[in-house]
């Protein structure tokens, strides 16, 4: 009989299908995110970089060692190290004095590596004479470092937003 449906198999769902490439849509929406949020933040250290600066003297210059560790499943115990270099400043601004914490202007100088981060101490030795950049309305905003980088937008920015766009493409074009 023509048109009847009787022991045909149903056509597959499109709900899936439509799920799929919105959930494809939002990865890819969350990797422009991503990179716009970065050049953000690369931006406002580029007007940063023209801050004032004053003479400052190093006050404290020591290396923190953070643990992590974890168990798997085999009751191994696996442990890794976080070296993040603690640099502190005192500072002068108009007959006030300041006291900073903040080595670059744009990003943490935290390194599983514990001779990158002995090397930015090694730069701030204590009771050394830095030149401090500070924010002319706000003087407590104050930091060491002025330059960006040439990296606009680093590598781990990248992979994340590479993977948010791969996947994005495969819900897209495989579901």
């Amino acid at each position: 009989m023509l048109g009847s449906t009787e022991g045909s198999v149903p056509p597959k769902s499109n709900k899936i299908m439509e799920d799929g490439k919105i959930i494809g849509m939002f990865a890819m929406a969350g990797a422009i995110l991503l990179v716009a949020w970065r050049m953000r933040s690369y931006r406002k250290a580029l007007g940063k970089a023209s801050y004032p600066t004053v003479a400052g003297t190093i006050v404290r210059s020591e290396l923190e060692v953070r643990e992590d560790s974890s168990t798997d499943d085999n009751g191994v115990r696996e442990v890794s190290y976080d070296y993040l270099p603690h640099v502190e400043f005192t500072y002068t601004v108009g007959g006030r004095t300041f006291r900073g914490d903040r080595i670059h202007v744009l990003e943490s100088r935290r390194s599983h590596i514990r001779s990158d981060a002995a090397k930015v101490l090694d730069a701030y030795p204590l009771h050394a004479s830095v030149k401090v950049h500070h924010n002319p309305a706000d003087p407590a905003e104050a930091f060491l470092e002025n330059t960006p980088g040439a990296r606009m937008i680093d590598g781990g920015t990248w992979f994340a937003a590479g993977i948010l766009v791969l996947l994005g493409l495969a819900m897209i074009f495989f579901s």
